[in-house]
């Protein structure tokens, strides 16, 4: 029959190679939520439907806040536009709307410099009368006009709220009029009319950081209780071979 010794050491080489599988401990990727909104034609809750379409899309910055980038889409028609009243958008109800910041930060296209006015108020914003929303972009009236051509963008940097993320703009707003939207823009030409996203609104996840590396496994509790064995079976071993050695 093997001795005692031998069993034991068996068992530590087979705990040992338990433990090796535990790999040392990495930092979990990290998912950064992107929220994008396309306003169509199909989605039109007031006046005339537009031909042409645009896009808001809410992106998390690795450094903190959350980047807001407005667009219009190849399909913008001639004299078509976003009307003074602009953009509007919900906020988390959880959070202080009074300490987040709305700051213009570049342009693309036809747009020139700043929007004319940003503003925050908490359920009282009111695209054509239909639910009330927390803070609007508005743009200029008469010949400076907004997103009048296709591939126009403007950026603003959302910010002064610890864990701001692109799902706190993922709320719908207080049901008034024709319902309840979760953002909403008024586009003109001869006519004008407000489109609101419908099926169109999604929410993607984006790694951020040791995007190749899985996240740090969890010992098994047979592994722990492996480690331990091994651990007793060690000492013992080396126990037995001194008084071996003495006899």
């Amino acid at each position: 029959m093997p001795s005692v010794n031998k069993l034991l050491a068996t068992t530590a080489i087979v705990a040992s190679l338990g433990l090796a599988a535990m790999a040392p401990a990495h930092a979990a990727p990290v998912l950064e939520p992107t929220l994008s909104i396309d306003f169509n034609a199909g989605n039109t809750f007031s006046g005339v439907a537009p031909v042409g379409s645009f896009n808001a899309t809410f992106e998390d910055l690795v450094g903190g806040g959350v980047q807001l980038t407005l667009t219009s889409h190849a399909n913008v028609a001639n004299n078509e536009f976003v009307q003074h009243e602009g953009f509007f958008f919900n906020f988390n109800p959880a959070k202080d709307l009074n300490n987040l910041s709305i700051a213009y930060q570049s342009d693309v296209g036809g747009i020139t410099g700043a929007p004319a006015s940003i503003t925050k108020d908490l359920n009282n914003l009111k695209p054509d009368g239909d639910g009330f929303m927390d803070f609007e972009i508005a743009y200029p009236s008469g010949s400076n006009k907004a997103f009048k051509t296709p591939g126009e963008v403007e950026t603003f940097l959302l910010s002064g709220i610890a864990g701001l993320t692109a799902s706190d703009f993922d709320f719908m707003s207080v049901v008034a009029g024709n319902g309840s939207h979760l953002a909403a823009v008024h586009i003109s030409d001869a006519d004008s009319g407000w489109a609101g996203p419908g099926s169109t609104v999604t929410i993607t996840q984006t790694c951020v950081g040791n995007c190749d590396t899985p996240p740090p496994a969890i010992p098994e509790p047979m592994s722990i209780l492996l480690f331990g064995t091994s651990a007793m079976g060690l000492a013992w071993a080396r126990r037995s071979g001194r008084k071996n050695s003495g006899r």
